[in-house]
């Protein structure tokens, strides 16, 4: 965890965010990159008149929040980047070229006609980004506990790529893991197999593990996936959920994704994966 950025907007949220990720930076002496688009919807949240010098001006009030971490942090660099204008794959360039292993953002829509034309941004961040996303919901407050992080496990390979940053997480702070099987068919077997897998290769590292029951999941009905998800959730107190990066259409014009899903409705933090197979 050498590289974790942030997207930040200087709004009352994504100063919670930037706090989780210089508490995790703390933890693992990263480096920390804040990114903010250059946009109208940002400008106006920063508050800064436009003018030939707004850079200068929202690089000194950059300055100013970093130096209130700079006391836990001697050790450890920030950076500021500017991703230029409404596309959102200037954020993306910047996590490739500097090879970030942790991208940390806050929710971030396009409202109204904007919308339909240009989509939502965390979709399309976390649809092609290549490295681990953590997102965070709407009104987060920053906590130093996650006392327990939900792992579906399915039969795919992605499973077995969610298992590295999952476990960095958990002894990050101590969690406990919540795993369940989920699949769209009958292959027990299979989804036994994996889980036992899964479980062998966490309880190596010492991490608590809780299987919480024998069926798996149908995820054959979004509504359904999502309805049994969030009973997990609450009946083990989960802070953190690891998700699949699936879409999946809720209309004619509009593609919703599993992760948007889990963050409106059960408001909590969700890690994505870069689908491998």
């Amino acid at each position: 965890m050498n590289e974790i950025a942030v997207v930040f907007d200087f709004s009352p949220s994504s100063k919670q965010v930037l706090s989780f990720a210089v508490d995790l930076a703390i933890k693992h002496k990263s480096f920390v990159t804040i990114i903010w688009i250059d946009n109208k919807e940002y400008r106006s949240i920063v508050n800064i008149p436009s003018s030939n010098n707004y850079i200068d001006q929202l690089k000194a009030k950059v300055d100013s929040i970093i130096d209130d971490y700079v006391p836990q942090l001697p050790y450890i660099n920030f950076e500021f980047r500017i991703a230029k204008g409404d596309n959102f794959s200037s954020v993306i360039k910047i996590v490739s070229e500097l090879q970030i292993n942790l991208l940390l953002m806050g929710r971030i829509i396009n409202k109204g006609f904007r919308s339909l034309i240009k989509g939502d941004y965390q979709m399309h961040i976390q649809s092609e980004v290549g490295c681990p996303l953590l997102l965070f919901p709407v009104n987060y407050t920053f906590n130093k506990e996650i006392d327990s992080i939900y792992i579906a496990i399915d039969e795919s390979i992605d499973t077995r790529q969610k298992l590295p940053i999952t476990l960095i997480l958990a002894k990050s702070y101590k969690s406990k893991l919540v795993l369940r099987a989920i699949s769209d068919k009958d292959n027990s077997k299979v989804l036994d197999k994996y889980k036992e897998q899964s479980i062998n290769y966490l309880s190596k590292y010492g991490v608590e593990i809780m299987d919480d029951e024998k069926e798996y999941i149908d995820t054959s009905l979004m509504k359904n996936l999502i309805l049994e998800t969030s009973k997990v959730v609450n009946k083990n107190k989960v802070a953190l959920l690891i998700s699949m990066r699936k879409c999946y259409s809720d209309s004619l014009l509009k593609k919703r994704t599993l992760t948007q899903e889990y963050i409106e409705q059960l408001e909590i933090l969700v890690l994505t994966i870069p689908n491998k197979g």
